[in-house]
């Protein structure tokens, strides 16, 4: 972990706008990769995490935070032609778990 001003100040900037701004605060994260987290220590798989087992937890790994936000429910009701084609844009399901067209992991 890092002791940085760049760290430090985005630390008290996460602090500061989780409670009121929490898409800023989550944007940050994934652009910055600050504030650290660390993933918990576990003693067997997680059912609905497959991938966060005993031998990887300690890692920051980016598949464990959400990845985007789904489409509003309002463009599959009401213009289902253009919610097919942006799920074909998209590239895998309408879930936070999906990557956007630009978004590597970094490991």
């Amino acid at each position: 972990m890092s002791n940085d001003h760049l760290t430090k100040i985005i630390t008290q900037k996460y602090i500061a706008q989780v409670p009121w701004l929490p898409l800023e605060a989550w944007s940050d994260q994934r652009r910055l990769g600050l504030p650290f987290f660390e993933n918990p220590m576990v003693e067997k798989t997680i059912t609905n995490l497959p991938a966060l087992t005993k031998e990887n937890c300690k890692e920051s790994r980016w598949e464990f935070f959400p990845q985007r936000l789904p489409f509003p429910t309002s463009l599959k009701n009401n213009s289902p032609k253009d919610y097919a084609d942006a799920l074909s844009k998209l590239g895998g399901p309408d879930e936070i778990g999906t990557p956007l067209w630009w978004a590597a992991y970094r490991k």
